[in-house]
């Protein structure tokens, strides 16, 4: 009788494993579509994500920054896959830049511009890690960012320039991007590589 009583329980633990091995593999996946159908749009993914694990209830734990690059990586490839042509050309004239670079040659300007827009997320990043890794994951730091940043798209859009040729961005509008760039850290806040 008591081998029958620890086989039940056996069995119970085993199923309640099972059930939290696919209660998880079913809020990754929940949270993987959030992610795609909410990265190419203009609306912070990252803030959702956020904001879907906490309405699910979901554990910081199991579902934080790890996950959350997981999900990223995936976003990647597809970036890195679509843009794969423009990418190569970039690296290619940078490459070629050397020991002199021409900018006034449209690659190798973009390669540097997009260079310079690169160091003030990473500084910011670098600096501001611990920050960002707590309390800037606040629901309502996420939620107050996406109430602000439909605001900025508003104005922004009844204001700014639609298109610009690259041979007439500066090194200062660049840092500019960047600094932008460098908020869309703050899940909720900006979105990386929109207009």
């Amino acid at each position: 009788m008591a081998d029958r009583r620890a086989a039940c329980q056996h069995g119970r633990v085993h199923q309640t494993e099972t059930e939290e091995t696919l209660s998880g593999l079913i809020e990754a996946i929940i949270l993987g579509v959030v992610q795609g159908l909410t990265e190419f749009l203009p609306i912070s993914s990252s803030g959702h994500l956020l904001l879907g694990q906490y309405f699910l209830g979901l554990d910081q734990e199991t579902f934080g920054l790890s996950f959350d690059a997981a999900v990223h990586l995936g976003t990647i490839v597809a970036v890195v896959s679509f843009f794969r042509r423009d990418l190569t050309a970039m690296v290619l004239a940078f490459l070629r830049s050397f020991p002199r670079p021409d900018l006034s040659d449209d690659d190798q300007r973009l390669a540097y511009l997009v260079l310079a827009a690169t160091v003030p997320a990473a500084i910011l990043g670098f600096v501001l890690e611990d920050l960002l890794r707590t309390s800037l994951r606040s629901p309502w730091v996420v939620v107050l960012n996406l109430a602000a940043v439909g605001v900025l798209f508003v104005v922004g859009e009844a204001v700014g320039k639609k298109s610009r040729r690259v041979s007439t961005m500066n090194f200062r509008e660049a840092l500019g991007v960047g600094f932008a760039q460098a908020a869309a850290l703050v899940p909720g806040s900006l979105v990386r590589g929109r207009r």
